[in-house]
């Protein structure tokens, strides 16, 4: 969902992928990659992404179909979200082979991270 939402967002400005390439200071094969799904786009990239060209992350994240117009820019604190992942671990006494699988089944359940 998130690669085709980063697509779609993409098609919408009409960028190219060298267009992209330029924005995150990445080699063309690192985002065609992502467009197959080959590799991932790190949550930072996104934000940027996001605050650059105003999408919402609910939008690129697939938790709604629209882009929300009000969308005001972020920053992500990578410190916090480990230590909210740590906290999730403790109490749910999960490893984290198992947390991964789980989140990534559970998609809304990244966003409930607290992001600065």
């Amino acid at each position: 969902m998130i690669v085709q939402n980063f697509k779609k967002s993409g098609e919408s400005l009409d960028m190219k992928q060298k267009d992209i390439t330029k924005l995150f200071h990445v080699h063309f094969f690192t985002v065609s990659a992502w467009g197959t799904e080959k590799d991932t786009i790190s949550l930072e990239r996104l934000v940027k992404y996001a605050n650059h060209f105003s999408f919402s992350l609910d939008y690129i994240f697939g938790l709604t179909n629209y882009n929300d117009e009000s969308y005001l820019p972020l920053s992500i604190d990578l410190h916090v979200i480990a230590q909210n992942l740590k906290g999730i671990r403790k109490k749910t006494i999960l490893h984290k082979t198992l947390l991964q699988k789980r989140l990534i089944q559970h998609k809304p359940l990244m966003l409930t991270m607290k992001i600065q």
